[in-house]
């Protein structure tokens, strides 16, 4: 595999646990510390989240559940990119083969999810690490490794 090619699926991948751990410190700085970074800025906002329980899973109250969704949805990111950077690391060709198309495909998820949902500098920088890895795939497939 051509360096390159490494580069840049690295970098798209490296993008993504990037702010995957940022949101994980964000999430344990809230959760321990004191609520910061993904709080309403109404503190009765909050202290009603923190009173209504979900009908779904009674005993638990929506900031449980917030904080919960949001440490799982940094551990996603975290092993989404650590698996990447594994299969580059190895230059494990047979599934990387495999799984561009998941891989790609994750980036581009999240952006759009970013876009619908987030904010703009994590939709700039999905969207960065979607081409980054959508491009790194093209130089996959123009080195002849996907027909194999």
């Amino acid at each position: 595999m051509q360096p390159i090619t490494k580069t840049l699926i690295a970098s798209g991948a490296g993008i993504i646990g990037i702010f995957c751990c940022s949101h994980a410190m964000y999430t344990l700085y809230d959760d321990f510390i004191r609520p910061t970074y993904f709080t309403p800025v109404s503190k009765e906002i909050e202290k009603s989240l923190k009173g209504e329980q979900l009908k779904l899973a009674p005993g638990t109250d929506f900031w449980k559940a917030w904080i919960g969704f949001n440490y799982s949805h940094s551990l996603g990111g975290i092993l989404f990119s650590g698996l990447v950077l594994r299969l580059i690391i190895k230059e494990d060709i047979e599934s990387l083969r495999e799984l561009m198309p998941v891989i790609c495909f994750v980036p581009l998820v999240y952006a759009a999810l970013a876009k619908r949902y987030w904010f703009d500098k994590v939709f700039h920088g999905l969207g960065l690490a979607f081409l980054l890895v959508t491009s790194g795939y093209i130089s996959f497939w123009n080195e002849g490794l996907l027909l194999k």
